[in-house]
């Protein structure tokens, strides 16, 4: 792991601390509470046996793990000199080049099978020299369908387990001593008696040489001490009910909230300390939300409205503990459960509105038709909206989701004069009509980027889209210009971000071409070169050079 990227940085003065005979070494717990360690969750890049990570739900931690469990199956096989697949390009290769496509949008990946212009589905009967990543909980429900090449990949998995990484994924609450010690009698004659079996997920881990990452979700909310026993006896002994050992090249992974996250019995302030002091403790913080936004905008789930959103509202990535209380409040009340914003629970809302049936509803509900068909597509999505980021959030971003883009033309007809109608508007709205103006400037500038890739990759006569393209970007340098003027109080400059995303957003062919294409046009303006949102392109220019 890269030390560099998890070193704390302690701000403030340490105060001076009375060190006598019986203190020495002890820090006074006052003094230290403030600077506490804490680091983002992508700041991890190498897993660590027996990690925990402590923080708020739905920050990523379950993905982060998982995606750094496909990288070390990938530089394993390198290391090996093997060729690496994954286990569904066996199974059902349609689904896992739509659920793994992202490896291909990355630098330290795209260099797999799956990524090449010529691929083809490998064969599970001549797999000589490859080494495998095995998802077990999604290659066992293939199994479950009657899938035979999910079969054949399971035996070939207990045939020669070291040519397999495995990853699964335990939720500790529900999973308890019982389910991994099942009875069975032995009906042999020579050994009569009683053998105590663990569940297939499980036992796939305890092949000999087998690779991979036991991921313990929620370990601070078990129900009841014995639970905290069995998971001790699993973290400490790497053992799985009686006499099941894990390989020696599985690693244990454990995450879980803060005690203020939980209402369970065993929480992350009453874990046992000889569990605690057995694992490496990492504290998480939650990402920035221009972080979120670029992990969004790389696996292409950015929808424009929560971007908008939550530009405009950047506490709203992640529900505070006064909101939290309130919506226990509001359980209390009506007796029911009731769901909170979190950045996992923006990522479920932004890939719904982005579904083309959702689209539909929301172009109905901007519509401003009125009648039956609006009041019905508003009451649809508010029960979307509300179930997914809860009532306190939901109310506010369903008013965002209403603004319509302006039109691209619009915009480069006149960009200067474009931006100066929204400053002149804004400075004499209040507050709630100012946010909803710059809502519906965000999402502008984002279709404009969008407008600008579309156009220029479906252009046929390329000579004209080169001069259709330095046009426009000539244009947005003249915006860019006038955002970051500081003529308009209002108009901030996080409104190059929008712009940025809209031309990453192009999903179309030839994506990378394009897109480094425009980009590399919008960096030679000094405005944006001199800008934050510069090093955001800057660096995407760079990963597909270096490809």
């Amino acid at each position: 792991m890269s030390t560099a990227q998890i070193t704390p940085t302690y701000t403030g003065t340490v105060q001076s601390m009375t060190i006598g005979a019986q203190q020495r070494g002890a820090p006074q717990v006052e003094e230290i509470k403030e600077r506490f360690p804490h680091i983002k969750v992508s700041d991890i890049d190498a897993i660590v046996d027996r990690m925990l990570l402590i923080g708020p739900p739905g920050i990523g931690k379950t993905e982060r793990i998982y995606e750094l469990s496909i990288r070390e199956a990938i530089e394993k096989a390198r290391e090996q000199g093997k060729e690496f697949r994954l286990w569904c390009e066996y199974v059902d290769t349609p689904y896992c080049r739509e659920k793994y496509g992202w490896l291909c949008n990355d630098e330290e990946t795209r260099g797999i099978s799956m990524c090449q212009e010529n691929y083809q589905p490998p064969d599970i009967n001549n797999r000589s020299n490859q080494f495998i990543f095995v998802d077990i909980r999604d290659l066992l429900s293939y199994v479950d369908k009657g899938s035979n090449e999910a079969k054949n990949l399971l035996s070939s998995m207990i045939n020669s387990p070291s040519d397999f990484y495995v990853f699964q994924r335990i939720i500790a609450p529900h999973l308890r001593p019982e389910d991994i010690q099942i009875p069975n009698l032995k009906k042999s004659t020579e050994t009569p008696g009683i053998s105590f079996d663990i569940p297939t997920p499980l036992a796939i881990m305890t092949l000999p040489g087998i690779h991979g990452v036991l991921f313990i979700d929620e370990l601070t909310n078990l129900p009841s001490p014995i639970h905290a026993s069995m998971y001790f006896s699993i973290i400490q002994e790497r053992e799985i009910g009686l006499g099941n050992k894990l390989s020696d090249k599985i690693k244990i992974v454990a995450a879980g909230n803060p005690s203020n996250w939980s209402t369970a019995a065993i929480t992350a302030e009453n874990l046992p300390e000889p569990l605690i002091n057995r694992m490496v403790v990492f504290y998480i913080d939650p990402p920035t939300v221009h972080e979120w936004l670029d992990y969004m905008s790389r696996k292409g789930l950015l929808n424009e409205s929560v971007m908008a959103y939550l530009l405009v509202a950047p506490g709203a990535l992640l529900v505070t503990e006064s909101e939290l209380e309130k919506i226990r409040e509001l359980e209390h009340t009506y007796g029911r459960p009731i769901n909170f914003n979190t950045p996992r629970s923006w990522t479920i809302l932004s890939a719904i509105l982005n579904t083309p049936q959702i689209r539909k509803l929301v172009d109905i509900y901007r519509s401003g038709a009125g009648g039956n068909e609006e009041t019905m597509a508003r009451i649809q999505l508010e029960s979307i909206v509300y179930g997914t980021i809860g009532p306190i959030r939901g109310r506010e971003f369903m008013i965002y989701l209403k603004a319509t883009p302006d039109p691209p033309t619009e915009i480069l007809a006149d960009p200067e004069k474009y931006l100066e109608k929204y400053a002149n508007e804004m400075s004499t709205a209040s507050e709630t009509e100012a946010s909803e103006k710059l809502s519906k400037l965000i999402i502008s500038l984002f279709s404009l980027g969008k407008y600008v890739a579309e156009k220029y990759a479906t252009e046929p006569d390329r000579a004209k889209a080169e001069n259709e393209l330095r046009e426009s970007a000539e244009k947005i340098a003249r915006l860019i210009t006038a955002i970051f003027s500081g003529k308009h109080p209002r108009i901030i400059p996080e409104l190059v971000a929008p712009l940025i995303y809209g031309v990453l957003s192009y999903r179309g062919e030839r994506r990378d071409e394009i897109t480094t294409r425009i980009l590399g046009e919008l960096v030679k303006n000094p405005q944006l070169r001199a800008s934050k949102y510069f090093m955001l392109i800057y660096r995407v220019l760079q990963r597909r050079e270096r490809r």
